[in-house]
């Protein structure tokens, strides 16, 4: 549920979000909505033809506070010290190289902000075996790319997810 995700990584009017994996944007429509014109969604992926149809979609709605960012397979290519949230949402799994590109992501955030990502764990609820990344796999990783504080949700309406929130060591 949208919504409730965007509750719960606490994104609010005004702020500034890198959403890494965004694909054609189905999560983007909601953080640009969310955020307000005074907000900007720089939305990245790989797929030059998923966001081909991204810019099609935010033109159909008149979104202008987005901006569609073709990244690298280990680097999203945003703008250094400017991200309030960094967002993933069932990308992470798919990641070639997870630590690497986390650690690529952390310059890119302004003072204060954080990682949020949306990661299923295949152990949770019976979940795929093959699909997802293990809660304790993706804490070691978050600590080896750079995160210190770690928070993990476990909301009850995400029956196969956890969201986890991490703020760069140093801050």
């Amino acid at each position: 549920p949208p919504e409730a995700i965007m509750d719960a990584i606490d994104l609010r009017p005004g702020m500034v979000v890198g959403e890494i994996g965004a694909g054609s944007g189905r999560m983007t429509m909601w953080l640009a909505q969310r955020v307000g014109p005074e907000g900007k969604i720089y939305a990245n992926d790989i797929d030059e033809g998923a966001l081909a149809h991204l810019r099609q979609r935010c033109k159909e709605h008149g979104l202008t506070n987005v901006v569609v960012v073709l990244g690298e397979v280990t680097d999203p290519e945003l703008p250094a010290g400017t991200i309030d949230i960094a967002f993933m949402i069932n990308v992470y799994h798919h990641l070639d190289k997870p630590v690497k590109m986390i650690r690529d992501t952390l310059p890119c955030l302004a003072p204060g902000g954080v990682l949020a990502i949306v990661e299923c764990d295949p152990g949770k609820d019976g979940f795929h075996p093959d699909h997802g990344t293990p809660v304790e796999e993706m804490l070691a990783q978050l600590k080896e790319a750079g995160l210190a504080e770690i928070e993990v949700i476990d909301p009850p309406w995400l029956r196969h997810d956890y969201i986890y929130i991490g703020r760069p060591a140093g801050e």
